[in-house]
């Protein structure tokens, strides 16, 4: 009687087995069609600074590289990640930005038109709250040839210098480290996402927004920002900017920093003001620069600076509706059960508060005006003007 069941036993162990060894077969062609595709894709290399892999501090910087073309193309697809966030220009313009989320496709921009005959330029605003991170990019023709590639051919400059957006000769400094080929590390073989609009082309044709009016922490009252006024003394460790109304674009903070430093943003519907919290945006600045852009477009009225002291003006570069949906930052959802987690902490953020914390008060009224391609239009008298032109478009 008990040679059925036996049979019935064996059968489903056999089963058993078959299903195992389907599963390890399909895992095993999975893995072979992955790296075929990886294969039959370009060569993706990844790159960095020379930083050592312990470094935590915050870090922004600027990578470039130049490049010939002797034959214009008809099409040339941009296609870059940068982890955590990225700006990047060609020949001087602000061309697109990102930030990196898990498992991002590459972003990718339609920039034949900004290309010319001979040499041309490729630069990247680089940050990362942890000092930590990874970019790639290239930029192919119509016929999928590289015209340009991230490689240890790029320099790495830790400040900007007049030339650097302008076109002059690129100087010799530090090079980029090659991290890897694709697949590396959680970035993986990243497929090509949807064509995007350029930032050009993203903005509402409408003048930039400027805040209107501004509180710091020590007085607690709002004071509008006078108008025609040029850029004032610095606003202290934490302020918060009022624009009036409900904006929808990138934010841009005006500040004088010469050495790197990170801020905490927030940004709000409604004025708050009290107590720590956790940011939307952590501003890492490039020494001499004198301004930090958010690389994602956001919605808001009221935005809140902590820890970057030199600040003194804000303004938003408004999208237009379609932009929106194609760059936007996306909704907030809920978690499991719609109980949204607690987002990663940083540990630059706790430092940024206790710095804050311990600073002196400042107090002061500022303003400026800034073009609607991202860069500020000065204001000094004809003999300050040379110590305080912008070079090119940023």
């Amino acid at each position: 009687m008990a040679a059925p069941a036996d049979s019935r036993a064996r059968l489903r162990a056999g089963g058993a087995l078959l299903a195992v060894l389907a599963l390890a077969l399909a895992a095993e062609r999975a893995h072979w069609f992955g790296r075929l595709r990886a294969a039959a894709a370009p060569e993706r290399l990844w790159i960095w600074t020379s930083d050592p892999a312990r470094r935590t501090e915050p870090l922004a910087f600027l990578a470039a590289r130049d490049f010939e073309i002797s034959a214009m193309p008809a099409s040339a697809r941009l296609s870059v990640i940068g982890d955590p966030e990225y700006v990047v220009w060609i020949n001087g313009e602000r061309i697109g930005s990102g930030e990196y989320a898990a498992g991002a496709p590459f972003d990718v921009f339609e920039v034949a038109p900004r290309l010319r005959s001979g040499r041309n330029r490729v630069m990247l605003d680089l940050r990362s709250a942890t000092g930590s991170g990874a970019f790639s990019l290239r930029i192919e023709d119509e016929r999928g040839r590289a015209l340009v590639a991230s490689d240890d051919g790029w320099f790495v400059y830790r400040r900007e210098w007049p030339g650097l957006l302008r076109g002059d000769e690129l100087h010799p400094s530090e090079r980029a480290v090659v991290l890897g080929a694709s697949p590396l590390g959680r970035w993986g073989s990243p497929p090509l996402g949807p064509l995007k609009p350029s930032f050009l082309d993203a903005l509402d044709p409408r003048r930039v927004l400027g805040a209107v009016s501004y509180r710091q922490s020590e007085t607690g009252t709002w004071r509008r920002f006078r108008p025609h006024r040029r850029r004032g003394p610095e606003l202290g460790g934490r302020v918060e900017f009022d624009f009036g109304r409900p904006v929808r674009g990138y934010l841009h903070l005006r500040a004088e920093t010469k050495r790197p430093r990170a801020g905490l943003v927030r940004f709000r519907e409604r004025p708050d003001g009290d107590g720590r919290w956790q940011p939307d945006a952590i501003a890492v600045t490039i020494p001499r620069r004198g301004y930090w852009q958010d690389p994602t477009p956001r919605s808001f009225r009221y935005v809140e600076v902590v820890g970057l002291e030199e600040v003194n003006w804000a303004a938003v570069m408004p999208v237009t509706a379609a932009a929106w949906a194609a760059l936007g930052a996306p909704p907030v959802t809920s978690g499991l059960l719609g109980i949204r987690p607690d987002p990663v902490r940083v540990p630059v953020v706790d430092e940024i508060w206790k710095r804050w914390e311990t600073a002196p008060p400042v107090a002061g009224e500022a303003g400026a005006e800034l073009r609607s391609d991202g860069g500020e239009r000065s204001r000094a008298r004809p003999r300050e003007r040379a110590s305080r032109r912008r070079p090119g478009k940023s």
